[in-house]
């Protein structure tokens, strides 16, 4: 009998579920389970990490630079200039006339040969010799505007020694190519060339100075 509940005891310490257990255990209940996450298919953000690779960077290398190397002095050398050729002499070639214009004749300039100021327009001047000394008697004919007269040398002396004088207007007027003034010797001969006398329209400018130069 005590073989039999020693039998007994130990089925039932091995097998507590046995059937002739008389205080068999519990059954737990079965555990609830809950259904699976579902994940959405499309509308997730996934962010995705690219491996970042540690790229070396280049090492600088030192190159040797070559030491300048002195450069030659240049030396001067003098050129050899060839002598200047001579100027040729300057030739003139004389008047056919003994006697020209002297400077930039004629020469406009305000009347101050006489009282008529501006109410008067005219022409005058001198004459010289090779030495610069006045010459007399001879004759300065003029011709144009309706003029045709000669004016004697020496005859008007607030010009000069020498001086001659023409009046060919009462005011001044301008003019081109209108009068002409020829220098005559005593005898009535032509000593210069013909010399064109333009006029002006303005008071200062109201008397054509004119002087005549022997020139050989």
């Amino acid at each position: 009998m005590t073989c039999l509940l020693v039998a007994f005891y130990a089925i039932v310490l091995v097998n507590p579920s046995a059937p002739f257990n008389p205080l068999p255990p519990r059954t737990p209940a079965p555990a609830a389970q809950l259904p699976p996450a579902t994940t959405p298919a499309s509308g997730t953000a996934t962010l995705t990490l690219a491996a970042v690779t540690d790229t070396p960077r280049p090492t600088e290398t030192a190159t040797a630079s070559p030491e300048p190397t002195a450069s030659p002095t240049p030396v001067a050398t003098l050129a050899v200039i060839a002598p200047a050729s001579p100027l040729p002499t300057p030739t003139y070639t004389l008047s056919p006339f003994p006697f020209t214009v002297q400077g930039d004749a004629p020469i406009p300039i305000q009347n101050s040969f006489n009282l008529s100021g501006c109410k008067w327009m005219g022409i005058g001047g001198q004459v010289f010799d090779l030495n610069g000394r006045p010459i007399t008697a001879y004759s300065v004919h003029l011709e144009g505007g309706g003029l045709n007269a000669d004016s004697l040398t020496g005859s008007k002396p607030q010009y000069g020694p020498g001086g001659y004088e023409f009046k060919l207007a009462d005011a001044p007027k301008q003019t081109s190519g209108v009068y002409r003034i020829q220098l005559r010797d005593a005898q009535l001969t032509p000593v210069s060339d013909w010399i064109a006398v333009n006029t002006f329209g303005d008071c200062a400018r109201n008397v054509l100075l004119v002087n005549f130069v022997q020139n050989h």
